[in-house]
């Protein structure tokens, strides 16, 4: 882990390498500690690369709080930051907190000098001036309803045009998933309700044909959002729980209609994401009004992974040589117990899921691990001693929820930062920072105090799957939540595929600092504890319903 230095503030755009810039040179023991912490992670990766459902690091608060609108906030920016699909655009944030400014720290898993941080910039200017129109409109006693619509659709217009390249790898994904929903019901035994909905995603799959043309991608996420709760995504929702029922491959076509709905909310996010950030612009106005800057934070080098060579004249690692090998050093040495049933699961597992071959990875997955933006963003404050916006809330921004090990390092950070939700999946080629000296490096005992209990928490999940005997889990998993949720008799009920926010639409999500009472607007102010006062103005409009007002493509005859 990167030194703490005794420097409170770094001058805006001094941000350093936290990582270095010299020789990836280690000694003995920093790379034993690397090659201890992937060992391990190797083995829970054939075992299995999901963890568990997407989790969420805190339950939605009732009522909703200013605290978590505020970080919502940051995730937002950081999802319309992101304007790639995959990791290599994965952006994070974390506010600083200076005595005459603030700054947000922007992090990627790819430089995010030249795309993000310009479009950030721009955004940010967009909301500052929403803010200004919305004191203006209240100040000369007009609603400001009107201009908020028209502050949405326009930011909208901006965001999806700016991410038109990861939509357009959305529709391409879901374009597939449709060709294999309409192979699967044409072939299957199904209802006729279900038969039909073949019709309607044809017609979605081909509204997906004009993304050439100017605002179509955002035409399409319009659609994907009105159609979002409707009787034919119900119906694919069911069909998607029953696949997740039966047993087959996670990269079976027979997931095509959990992918479909998946793709679908995907779309659907980005009307979703800009209005709800555009309605909350009340909560945050001393983040937009008081001076900021934005600036990026440098690529980390991560610590490298390089198999420790095996003893002179040591012949190839057999199946049960390596996965011994592997029993022995997750055991204590006079728990002969716990090993000996270590060796027969394993032994078992081999048998059956073939762990051995799972884990012959190639160089090129070793090659160049990186270090993921949440982490980069949470070291950079860490080393600078940066004061946190927000009174010290360490809570960081990320368009993604984080993986398994990123959630692992957070829980056992110094720092105690805010641990962020997780889509519980391992990706080997995530990486901690790079320790240049490795044990001469001032920050090797505080990094290798995590990496070991980073290492404690990997190994207890690799033995309770063994003891199970357990294979991997037999469905598709996407990184990202779907998103959709349903309201019912007036409730918001949590579909299971987001779980931070609840219902985006219906809660907290409103037009100026607003909630929602039996459809009722209240714009309230911040009384600035985290809780609401009273209600200043009352408008006969839902957040839902401001949204819709937006979305003019419709489809013909799809019920």
């Amino acid at each position: 882990m990167p030194p703490r230095t005794n420097t409170r503030r770094v001058r805006s755009g001094s941000s350093q390498n936290l990582a270095g810039a010299g020789p990836r040179a280690h000694t003995g023991p920093y790379e034993k500690l690397i090659n201890r912490m992937y060992e391990p992670l190797k083995l829970l990766h054939a075992l299995d690369p999901v963890r568990g459902g997407h989790t969420a690091s805190a339950t939605l608060p009732s009522p909703i709080t200013t605290q978590h609108i505020r970080r919502q906030f940051r995730d937002d920016l950081a999802f319309l930051c992101e304007h790639d699909k995959g990791g290599d655009a994965c952006t994070a944030l974390g506010i600083e907190e200076r005595e005459d400014c603030l700054v947000y720290w922007v992090a990627a898993n790819t430089n995010p000098q030249n795309k993000i941080v310009p479009f950030l910039a721009d955004l940010m200017r967009r909301l500052v001036a929403v803010l200004k129109d919305v004191h203006a409109a209240v100040s000369s006693g007009n609603s400001s309803t009107a201009l908020l619509e028209t502050a949405s659709k326009e930011i909208t217009a901006y965001c999806t045009a700016y991410a038109l390249s990861k939509i357009k790898k959305i529709c391409a994904l879901l374009r597939k998933a449709i060709d294999n929903c309409t192979t699967s019901l044409a072939g299957g035994t199904f209802s006729g309700q279900e038969k039909a909905l073949a019709g309607w995603l044809q017609r979605v799959s081909q509204s997906t044909d004009a993304l050439g043309a100017v605002g179509a991608g955002l035409d399409l996420c319009r659609l994907a959002y009105d159609k979002r709760k409707s009787a034919e995504m119900q119906t694919l929702k069911a069909l998607a729980q029953m696949q997740q029922d039966q047993p087959h491959s996670a990269q079976s076509p027979l997931q095509c209609f959990s992918k479909a709905y998946h793709y679908i909310g995907r779309l659907a996010d980005h009307i979703r994401v800009p209005a709800r950030l555009v309605g909350s612009v009340m909560d945050v106005e001393d983040l937009l009004l008081n001076p900021f800057h934005i600036q990026a934070l440098p690529v980390v080098d991560s610590a490298p992974y390089r198999p420790l060579p095996r003893p002179s004249g040591a012949g190839p690692a057999t199946h049960r040589s390596l996965l011994e090998s592997i029993a022995v050093r997750m055991c204590r040495s006079d728990d002969t117990e716990l090993l000996a049933e270590l060796t027969a699961g394993l032994q078992e597992l081999e048998q059956k899921h073939q762990l051995t071959q799972r884990m012959q990875l190639d160089d090129e997955s070793f090659k160049a691990p990186r270090v993921h933006a949440e982490v980069q963003v949470l070291e950079h404050f860490h080393a600078q001693r940066l004061v946190w916006a927000d009174n010290g809330d360490r809570y960081i921004g990320c368009s993604k929820a984080a993986c398994y090990c990123c959630h692992l390092y957070f829980r056992h950070h110094p720092l105690r930062p805010v641990v962020p939700d997780c889509h519980n999946k391992v990706y080997l080629k995530w990486g901690p920072p790079l320790l240049v000296g490795g044990v001469a490096h001032p920050g090797f005992k505080e990094q290798q105090t995590l990496l070991n209990r980073f290492i404690e928490d990997v190994r207890k999940d690799a033995i309770e799957q063994i003891r199970e005997r357990r294979g991997r889990r037999p469905f598709w998993q996407p990184d990202s939540a779907t998103a959709i949720t349903q309201t019912v008799a007036g409730d918001n009920v949590d579909d299971g595929d987001r779980d931070n926010d609840g219902d985006d639409e219906d809660v907290g999500g409103g037009l100026l600092n607003s909630r929602f009472e039996d459809g009722v607007l209240h714009e309230s102010s911040n009384s600035g504890d985290g809780t609401i006062s009273a209600v200043s103005e009352k408008t006969y409009m839902s957040v839902d319903v401001m949204i819709r007002s937006l979305v003019s493509l419709d489809l013909n005859s799809d019920r």
